[in-house]
């Protein structure tokens, strides 16, 4: 590990004193040449992260090349927003609406040289790249739905359980047809993320609200109105929700959903590298839920009694994917 952090630091002087220098280019330009080198020296770090969590590994041992690491990389990365803000949510909170913009915005941000090389690497971790790709997905899937159930006689109605950035609404508030045929329900615990929402979808006027509320509390304690919902979903809420949690709201989800409605939403797959989920854990805090197919058609047959009714789309980089149910 001592190494590897050696290495890392040699390889952020190199980048300052050319940037010094001023003679291999700018700073952006510089860090992309290095790239290669960065990822090399963080996927090296990462995996021994991973492997002495592994059993049998001495306690004290993990411990103190975890801190060895992570007081280092803390430091580098202190100025780093994604990192900052991803280390400070509060663990209680699902994912913070601010650190998901700047995934998506995918801008490179830091204090200083050596936060930026790292706020490169976390912006282009195949979590981040993944996430960048399930938004469109998720608006291309519900505007399909929508499609196919638009009639002339009702809105189709839909409960968005964590709105967050809402930023699948923003790509689907160009598609007039969209827009115009649907009621919508967004929940956020963050009044923050609720606000910027309103001012975002406006195109959405008279057709969605917004409600301050937890998506598990709202679906456990909600008496269910006659105008069931035709689709309920979720961008990220389910890569954060233990197996309880989890279970729970997918059975209360259920009886939410008129007959033939979807319930759908993203997950991680358990082929996200072991090196980035290290990473997130321990130098971020951060710990990434992902299950299985098997895995998700145990928890629809426990709760929906049907096993057979969930399907799933892996996304192009094979770590990210779209898990839909259909309720019979």
């Amino acid at each position: 590990m001592q190494r590897l952090l050696d290495q890392l630091a040699a390889h952020i002087e190199r980048i300052e004193v050319s940037v010094e220098q001023g003679t291999l280019g700018n700073l952006p330009q510089l860090i992309a040449a290095n790239e290669t080198t960065t990822q090399r020296v963080m996927q090296g770090i990462g995996t021994i992260l991973h492997d002495i969590g592994a059993p049998g590994e001495p306690p004290d041992v993990a411990e103190q090349v975890r801190k060895l690491a992570i007081t280092r990389l803390i430091d580098w990365s202190s100025t780093s927003p994604v990192f900052y803000r991803v280390r400070n949510t509060p663990r209680e909170d699902f994912s913070n609406f601010e650190v998901i913009l700047l995934v998506l915005e995918n801008r490179l941000g830091g204090g200083n040289v050596a936060a930026q090389i790292l706020d490169h690497f976390y912006q282009n971790m195949a979590i981040s790249r993944s996430f960048r790709d399930r938004l469109p997905k998720i608006a291309d899937v519900l505007a399909d739905e929508v499609k196919r159930r638009a009639t002339k006689g009702r809105p189709v109605r839909i409960l968005n359980l964590h709105l967050n950035t809402g930023r699948e609404l923003e790509l689907l508030a160009r598609n007039r047809s969209f827009v115009e045929v649907v009621q919508i329900t967004c929940l956020d615990r963050d009044p923050a993320a609720l606000r910027r929402a309103r001012q975002r979808l406006e195109r959405f006027q008279g057709r969605i609200e917004f409600v301050r509320a937890d998506a598990r509390k709202y679906a456990a304690s909600r008496t269910w109105p006659q105008a069931l919902y035709d689709v309920i979903y979720a961008v990220i809420l389910f890569d954060q929700l233990d197996d309880e949690q989890t279970t729970k709201l997918i059975a209360d989800c259920q009886r939410g959903l008129a007959p033939g409605g979807v319930l759908m939403f993203g997950n991680y797959a358990p082929s996200l590298p072991d090196v980035e989920r290290a990473i997130m854990a321990w130098l971020m805090d951060f710990n990434i839920r992902s299950r299985p197919a098997e895995e998700w058609r145990q928890i629809f047959g426990q709760t929906w009694q049907d096993a057979g009714c969930v399907s799933f789309e892996s996304d192009a980089l094979q770590t990210s994917q779209l898990v839909t149910a259909t309720r019979h």
